[in-house]
């Protein structure tokens, strides 16, 4: 991740850079959010996990919405059109449990996710509040950790495996804004598509995260509700 975080870094810096040369204006923008999450393979995962205990096991978690949180830095090209530049991380997981009298079973399926992209929005009417339409690509870097404990009686146990995926997403969105000077709280709400390749084991990108014969990727295609303070520099 240190090279795509130096990357971000130095573009970053090449839009501060050409409003120093006074050439432009742009926008700091720290950003909060909820996500809601397909995981339709991590399900199928989860169930056949609990399946594998034998037992009533009971699914406790099943990768619900979640927040997320990010940074922008936007170039405004004109008075209506910005290109921006964005990082952000989030995360959701899953959990299987079973307990009775003699002992208890516990399996968690934890993933998170760091994307880093590029958007182009247009903002639409006049005076302090806009309405924006913007459509947003990225990265997105998948992170999955597998861990199991189980005691019974005295007897206990534990498992930890640590998987990897990489993907790409797409989101249109819409929003609105309101400025307060050189300070601009806005809210978006989009879709994200995303696409991604199979879970495969850190150690080894050969061996893949298999379920019932089947490959396993994380799908965070879902609802995107955003919060921002945008912070304006320049002219």
């Amino acid at each position: 991740m240190k090279h795509r975080l130096t990357f971000f870094n130095i573009a970053i810096f090449l839009i501060i850079a050409l409003h120093a040369n006074g050439q432009g204006r742009f926008t700091i923008e720290p950003r909060f959010g909820l996500g809601t999450y397909n995981m339709s393979q991590m399900k199928q995962l989860q169930a056949e996990m609990g399946h594998s205990t034998g037992v009533q096991y009971k699914v406790t978690d099943e990768f619900p919405a979640y927040f997320n949180y990010g940074l922008v830095v936007s170039y405004h090209l004109t008075e209506q059109n910005r290109f921006s530049l964005f990082f952000e991380t989030g995360s959701s997981g899953g959990r299987v449990a079973y307990e009775d009298y003699s002992g208890k079973f516990t399996s968690d399926q934890l993933v998170k996710y760091k994307s880093v992209g590029a958007f182009l929005s247009r903002d639409f009417g006049t005076g302090d509040l806009k309405f924006i339409l913007g459509l947003e690509s990225s990265f997105i870097f998948s992170d999955l950790t597998l861990e199991s404990n189980i005691q019974i009686e005295d007897y206990q146990d534990s498992a930890k495996d640590d998987f990897k995926a990489y993907g790409y997403g797409l989101k249109p969105y819409i929003g609105i804004a309101r400025a307060f000077n050189r300070i601009e709280p806005k809210v978006t709400l989009g879709y994200l598509y995303n696409d991604s390749n199979s879970f495969y084991w850190e150690g080894n990108k050969d061996m893949i995260l298999t379920s019932n014969n089947q490959e396993v990727a994380p799908d965070w295609s879902g609802l995107r509700l955003n919060i921002s303070l945008g912070f304006n520099i320049g002219k």
